[in-house]
Parts: structure tokens; sequence; C-alpha cells
């Protein structure tokens, strides 16, 4: 059952390793793993936020205040320009980046009716004219923008989209140019909403604000830092304000060209280099919750309300938290964040180099410790209690999610949830498989030996079937063997259905017993009963409770005998023979069937014993493994008195042990001394004494070969009827057997029996 069980637990925890790593290699991906990594990468931004506000970075906010004073969103361009004279003529901010795309002309209508009107015989007038020109330039608030624009660090943005629709306007100038027909990782955009082209031509740069690495669950975590449109790169809207806030030119885009879809390793802005996924993508850095930036509402801008000190040299970010605008994203920690302040956390984590990245080894970290893991939960599962197990598999858990914490304070993302979820995966598919095996192996023991061990035997093998095996093994036992006498001639006496009752009843009564005193039922062959002690239970007293369901049957034999009478049955009397030593024990038979059995020598020598109680005139006949066993615990008792509560309830009393013989059995060769076992009453100590005292000078004369005096000992024995008539007619006839024919002078006192 053991080999059993390692097996199962291997095979579980192979095929549960194998769904893991083949998540891992993207073999095939699991939707709940892939949840699980974005919930605990949630819950380590939580723990590590800093809630800090950020310097460099601030929005100009188009709030509620501002709409109630300049009117709808959106406003004309002309107001647009203010704020950009304001900001960096008064404020002298370092740049200003628009988290909006201005593609469609402004609301004209104010020049169209000065046109119309010049049109008319009104133009003719000089006055008008002078009007006219004056106005002109005024009124054309998409120029007046575009010139706000011109030789100043603005950044425009761009959306790109990702399924087939119609570009609107044109591009600007790229920041890289791919190889042809490059099969690169970036992103690949399918069409665009571009600025119009008086806005590109005079802005010094653009960038797009648009997220395509949103998670299925609408969070953002992740953002690119550049896309593609064909083989032209373009940098996000904060990739471009961190250029400007780092004061470079260029941005160059590191492939790696060892790779036939040319991955990106990092992005680079002067001397600042910063480490990309594989598409150009980082996790936002999120300084905390809404507010981490400082949000200054345009009207206010616009009326110069604040201190030059509070904007002076910061990058300006131009969006808006009105919930009415619409610009408003899920967040690991906030439903509704705005998403201007997305960009501002983005910019401020490129200047102040606070990004967190995945490692280049990242896969063979992952993969080591799911080998590691698995190993160790699978020993785990093979040599731990279930406490234990539990204890270790919470210890690797804190392992696991100690490792990532120290990682995270390095700025390093590393993943955790097939870690995690390999763990409890094999945790608790293992408790699952230990489970069903405990109650299989339960109610194998059940099936086993429900009708063969005490039922309060079973319940304790049923705790704990782990300690039981059915594998057939070496170890010491008492077996005991017990036959009816003259069987054939008892069942003569009955009818078949009287018989069977009669033997029910008897197998019933001796099986109780046997049952009570911790006995396994081996088999019932007829009217024969074998059992033993000492299996599957451990059993140290396995000798003495084997001497004690003896003297029981004994006792049981003679009520049931009172019961038989009542009934009009005949009497039955049966015999007993007892034998201890090494035996092998465990399932045994074929495929067909199997038994739970004993086999060897001392199984058959006890056959033997149970055989020769009739000869011997003997009730019960135990060997000499047996008698030397009983004795030491029974010197044992004497001793230490205390121990007597921990033996089996007759071991407090003496037995009365009589070695009868010295014999050979049929089928061995090595003689055996027989002795006959009876419990000793106190109150006739000394009379036990003497039958033993005179019985052993008889047969010390006996194997002397001195047939005389052992006659005469013998016929005191028998006036004073110590002993059984039977034993004294067996020797009686032995003496004149070997008067007549002397065994010769090397006999060895030993006799021989043909017989079974």
């Amino acid at each position: 059952m053991g080999r059993t069980r390692h097996s199962g637990i291997l095979l579980i925890t192979l095929a549960c390793f194998l769904f893991f790593i083949g998540h891992v290699f993207s073999l095939w991906r699991v939707a709940w793993i892939e949840r699980f990594e974005l919930f605990l990468y949630d819950q380590k931004l939580n723990l590590n936020i800093e809630n800090s506000q950020g310097t460099q970075v601030a929005i100009a906010n188009i709030d509620e205040k501002s709409i109630k004073a300049l009117g709808q969103w959106p406003w004309r361009r002309d107001v647009l320009a203010q704020l950009l004279d304001t900001l960096f003529d008064h404020y002298q901010v370092k740049a200003v980046g628009f988290d909006m795309v201005f593609s469609e002309a402004s609301d004209n209508t104010p020049l169209e009716v000065l046109n119309i009107l010049k049109s008319s015989p009104i133009g003719e007038h000089q006055m008008f004219e002078n009007a006219y020109q004056a106005l002109h330039p005024q009124l054309n608030f998409d120029l007046t923008f575009a010139e706000s624009l011109q030789d100043r660090n603005v950044v425009l943005g761009i959306v790109f989209h990702h399924a087939q629709r119609a570009n609107v306007n044109a591009l600007p100038l790229p920041v890289v140019e791919l190889p042809d027909q490059s099969q690169s990782k970036l992103i690949n955009a399918q069409a665009y909403i571009a600025n119009l082209p008086i806005f590109h031509e005079t802005a010094r740069w653009s960038g797009f604000f648009d997220n395509p690495m949103l998670d299925d669950d609408g969070v953002f975590r992740r953002v690119p830092l550049v896309q593609r449109i064909d083989k032209y790169v373009y940098p996000s809207l904060a990739l471009s304000l961190a250029r400007i806030g780092l004061d470079s030119d260029n941005i160059l885009v590191e492939l790696n060209k060892n790779q036939p879809d040319l991955p990106v390793e990092a992005i680079q802005i002067g001397t600042r280099r910063i480490k990309t996924g594989e598409q150009g993508e980082i996790y936002v850095p999120y300084r905390g919750q809404q507010g981490s930036f400082r949000y200054f509402s345009i009207v206010d801008l616009l009326q110069q309300n604040y201190a030059q000190e509070d904007l002076k040299n910061k990058i300006i970010l131009v969006g808006t938290d009105a919930t009415g605008l619409l610009d408003l994203r899920t967040t690991p920690f906030a439903n509704t964040y705005p998403g201007v302040e997305v960009h501002a956390n983005i910019v401020s984590g490129i200047l102040e180099n606070r990004l967190w990245r995945e490692p280049d080894y990242l896969l063979k970290y992952e993969v080591g410790l799911l080998v590691f893991f698995t190993l160790v939960m699978l020993l785990i599962a093979w040599f731990a209690e279930p406490r234990l197990q539990l204890l270790f598999t919470i210890l690797i858990l804190v392992a696991v999610l100690a490792i990532s914490q120290l990682q995270w304070q390095q700025q390093v993302v590393m993943p955790t949830a097939s870690l995690l979820g390999l763990t409890l995966s094999l945790f608790v598919l293992q408790t699952i498989f230990n489970m069903l095996t405990e109650v299989k192996q339960k109610a194998l023991i059940v099936k086993r030996f429900g009708q063969y061990v005490p039922p309060a035997h079973v319940k304790l093998m049923v705790k704990s079937p782990e300690r039981y095996q059915f594998e057939s093994q070496n170890k010491e036992l008492t077996v005991l063997f017990s036959d009816i006498r003259d069987f054939t001639s008892l069942s003569e006496k009955l009818t078949p259905e009287e018989l069977s009752k009669l033997m029910n009843r008897y197998l019933t009564v001796m099986t109780q017993v046997i049952h009570k005193h911790r006995g396994t039922i081996d088999k019932y062959m007829g009217d024969a009963i074998m059992a033993f002690w000492g299996a599957p239970l451990d059993d140290k007293h396995h000798v003495q409770n084997a001497a004690n369901a003896a003297y029981e049957m004994m006792e049981a034999l003679s009520l049931l005998n009172m019961e038989f009478e009542s009934k009009g049955w005949p009497k039955v009397n049966i015999g007993i023979g007892i034998n201890t030593d090494n035996m092998f024990v465990g399932d045994m038979g074929s495929e067909f069937r199997m038994a739970y059995t004993v086999m060897g020598d001392a199984v058959n020598l006890a056959s033997r014993l149970e055989g020769l109680t009739k000869q011997y005139g003997a009730d019960i006949l135990v060997g000499q493994n047996t008698q030397k066993a009983l004795l030491m615990e029974q010197l044992e008792a004497n001793n230490y008195p205390d121990a007597n509560d921990k033996m089996p309830p007759v071991s407090k009393h003496q037995h009365h042990l009589l070695e009868l013989d010295i014999v050979r059995v049929k089928g061995k060769h090595k003689p055996v001394a027989i002795f006959q076992l009876d419990p000793l009453p106190e109150d006739k100590l000394d009379e036990v004494q003497a039958i033993s005292i005179e019985f052993a000078r008889f047969c010390l004369a006996y194997r002397q070969q001195e047939w005389e005096t052992a006659r005469l000992l013998l016929n005191e024995l028998a006036k004073q009827e110590l002993l059984a008539p039977r034993l004294i007619l067996l020797y009686q006839q032995r003496l004149v057997l070997f008067k007549r024919n002397p065994p010769g002078e090397d006999w060895d006192g030993v006799f021989n029996h043909t017989a079974k």
C-alpha cells in the first residue's frame, strides 16, 4: 500500500508540474493563473505604495471650475494658446504635454461671418478693411494656437488604433525607422488619429497616449513606451516629455537582433537606459492614490493666481479629472483614476529612474523554482505526516512571498502566481489523494480483517492505516490451533441441521474469546480454529494474550457444554496447541484469491502440539519458546509489581508450565520440549510445586533409562492422582516397551512421533 501511495503521489506531482510548466512556456495559457498573477501584483503594489507627491511633474486641470468659467470643453484654440503663453512666459515651465489630440479644425464661425461681410457692399469701405485686417488673425484660432507652439517644448498627443479604420490627418516624423519587412515584437498599430498638419509643423514633439496593453480586467498596469505603424516607431506622450525632462534630443530603441522576432531590450534617452519588456513596455510606476501630483486649475493659471515657484521648471500635463469628460481609468488601487495622472506617473518614474521591470533571467528563475518546489513538495508528501506537510507548505508559501517582496524592493517584478499555484495545488491534490488512499486503506482493512480481528482493533487500524502493512514480513508471533476431539463420532450423533447450529455456536463463542484477547482469526478448518497474535497489530504481550485466550476458551467450553447438554447434544472436548517463534505473515495466495495468513515451521509445530494434546491427556500444550516467554513475563510481573497494571489480566496470576516430554514431531528433525499449560490458583501453589518436583524426578530417571526407578515414581504419582490418567498410561506403556526393547546407550530421551 505504501508503494502504491508513493507511486500515486509521484504521478499527481508530475502531472501538476507539467500543467504549470506548460503555462510558463506558453504551450497553453491558464486564465486563472494569469488572473492570480495580476491580483498578486496589485497586492504588492498596494503594500509598497509610497503615497508621496511628485515634484517634477504637475497637471494643468480642465476641472469643473474652469469649465464653468470658460464654457464647455472643447474650448477655443486661442484659449489654449493663451494657456501656453502663460505657462511658458509667466510660470517658466520646462515642458507641456497635451493628453488630447487636435484632429479637427476649430469652430471658425466668427471668421466665416467676417469673410461674408467682406464680400458684401460693406467690405468696400476703408474703415471695414482696416478692421478686417486687424480682426482676421485674431479669429483664426488654429493659427493662433499653432503660433503658440512654435519653438516651445510642447508635446502633442496622438491616438493609435489596432483595428483597420481610416487614418485621420498625417503623422509627424518617427523617432526610429525599422528595417524593411521587420518582424519586431513592437506593437503594430493599424491606424491613427493625428493632429492637424499646421500643429505638427510647428510643434517640436508628439506622442501617443492610448494603451493597447490593458489587461483583461481593464486595469492599467503596463504601458508601451513605443509603438510602430508599419516600420515607423513613435514614442508615447510620457516618453517624449521625459526626453525633454532629461534634456535629450534622441530616443534609441535597442532590439535584440540575435532573435528573429527582434524583441525590444531597452530604450535609450541620452544617458538613461530604460529596460523594457519585449514589446517595449514598462510597468506604470504609480506613486500612490489620486493626487500624487499637484493639480492646477486652468482658469486660475490663466488668471495667474499661483506663485511662479509652484510651476517653474516643471513638466506640465494638460488633462482633466472631470467625470463628465470621461478620461478616467481603472488602476490597481482605484476604479476611477484620471488618465492624465497615469501619464504623470510614467514621466515621473522615468525621470527618477523609479521603474519596475522583469529580469532577463525570468524564465530560468521561474522554471528553476518550479522544479525545486515540486521536488520539495514530493518529498514532504512522501515522508511527512499531514500536520508537518501543512506546516512545510505554509513555509514554502511564505518563502515565495518573501522572495517576491525582496525582489520588488529591488524594482524587480518576479512571477509569483505559478509558484504559489503549484504549491497550493500540490498540497490540495496530495491531501485529497492521501485522504482517498486512507479511505481505501480503511475500507480494505475493514474488508480484510473485519471478520478476523476484534472490532475494537479494526477501529484502531482504521485510525492509522499507514501503520499496518499487508506485504509479507518475518516477525515473532504466537500461533494457536484448536480442534474438537472425536469430531467424526460427535457428528454422527447429530442431524446436519443440529451439527450446523452446534458448530456455529461453538465457533462464534471461541472467536469472541480470541477477539477479546487481541487475537486474529486466520481461518476455520472444519472444526479447527487457527489464530495468531502480534499481527496486524503489534502486541508485545502476544504470548500472554494467547495463553489468556486458551484459558478462557476452556472456561467458555464448559459453559457451552452445559448449553449443549440442555439441548440434548453431545459434549464437546477440544485440544489447544500454542507456539511462539518467527514466522511469515502477510497477504498470500494467488491473483484470484488472497488471504492474510501466517506460514512457517513454527505454525506447523503449533498444529502438531494441538494433535498431541489427546495423547498426553492435556487441554493445552505449548512449545519451548512460548514457555520461556511466559516465564519471563511472569518474572517481570513478580519483580516489578507496578508493571502488573500494564499487563493482560491473567498474567497477574502464576502459570503452571509442566514439561511433559521431549519429542520429535513428524516433519521436524530437531527435538522440542512440550509443556502442559494451566492457570495456577494461588491456593494450590504448594500442591502444584510438589507435582512438578515429583514428575521432574520421574522424567530424569526415564531419560537416564533407569526404568525400574521410573516405574516406581510413576506408580506413586498415579496413586496420588496428581497427573492426568492419560499421561500416566502413556508413560506406563513406554516403560514396558523400553524395558523389553531398550533404545540404546546413545538415546537422548527424545520420543519420535510418526503421526500428525
